[in-house]
């Protein structure tokens, strides 16, 4: 009985068991292939051509999978009231490339925006200078990212906000 078992059914389990680990592994690194993945972040220059200060904002993308931009937009959360506004930024600058835009694999988009220009429109919704600044884009499947944005430029916004 014990070399039966040995022979022929534990053989046959060890199999079923080895398939259904392979579906299930090849069903998830098809479905991790699929998904956008990007390299963004955002942060402050100076142009030598005009000598104005610009929002430099930077989407790679890292993936096989060609996704598009179609927006770029703030949020701004208030954890004392909870309240969260947007503003969708609107003035990107001749040195930037167009949106929407198609990102295929390894390829990148420069987004520049005058930072007098977005800093007046975003104390125009800001209320209070406690909250965090967040920065996102959309893209054509209706999904929305964030941007990371570089640790001593968020400080310039925060210390600049509420004095324009």
């Amino acid at each position: 009985m014990d070399i039966i078992w040995i022979t022929t059914i534990l053989p046959n389990w060890l199999t079923a068991i080895g398939t259904i680990g392979a579906v299930v592994f090849s069903l998830v690194v098809t479905l991790k292939s699929n998904k956008i993945s990007y390299y963004a972040w955002a942060n402050s220059m100076i142009l030598a051509e005009n000598k104005k200060e610009y929002i430099v904002i930077k989407i790679a993308n890292k993936n096989n999978v060609p996704f598009t931009v179609e927006s770029i937009y703030w949020i701004y959360k208030n954890s004392f009231f909870k309240k969260t506004t947007y503003y969708q930024t609107m003035d990107i600058n001749k040195y930037s490339d167009n949106l929407p835009k198609k990102i295929m694999a390894g390829e990148y988009i420069n987004i520049l925006l005058d930072k007098k220009t977005v800093l007046n429109n975003l104390n125009k919704k800001i209320t209070a200078k406690k909250g965090k600044i967040h920065l996102l884009f959309s893209t054509s499947l209706g999904e929305t990212h964030e941007i990371k944005i570089v640790k001593p430029f968020m400080e310039i916004i925060r210390d600049n906000l509420l004095n324009y």
